[in-house]
């Protein structure tokens, strides 16, 4: 596929399931971007140690895939877009689509600035730590 280079990757708080957060290329919900529409953000309680949660790739047992975005229900279960996640140097590629663990072949992959993936993981993780201590 052919990549997509990105000039912002950054999220949005969501206040689906209390505390949800939607990762943005360019300011496009990654849903819209590759899934069907109505995948949004991910639920605080998914994320593994303020990481995106990981599953096994469907399509290549010894791959793993991090969920960038959830059925409206928020469940993985229910339905999912998730991708390989790969930094080099000062990028982070994004490819290797599967929507409900069938490869998406028509999908882009994105290359993002490293330095904005990171902070975006960053900011998301120190929301979730405070957002957990509240509600302790």
């Amino acid at each position: 596929m052919p990549m997509s280079r990105v000039e912002e990757v950054s999220f949005s708080i969501a206040q689906e399931h209390h505390l949800s957060f939607d990762i943005l290329i360019d300011g496009q919900r990654m849903g819209q971007l590759v899934g069907p529409p109505h995948y949004g953000p991910v639920p605080h309680w998914l994320f593994q140690d303020g990481a995106l949660p990981t599953i096994s790739s469907a399509a290549e047992e010894d791959m793993a895939l991090t969920v960038v975005a959830v059925c409206s229900c928020g469940y993985v279960e229910c339905g999912y877009t998730a991708c390989r996640i790969v930094p080099i140097d000062d990028t982070v590629i994004l490819d290797e689509f599967e929507i409900d663990g069938i490869r998406c072949e028509s999908s882009p992959d994105f290359e993002v600035p490293r330095h904005q993936w990171d902070q975006a993981m960053q900011d998301i993780t120190w929301t979730i730590r405070n957002h957990r201590r509240s509600t302790a």
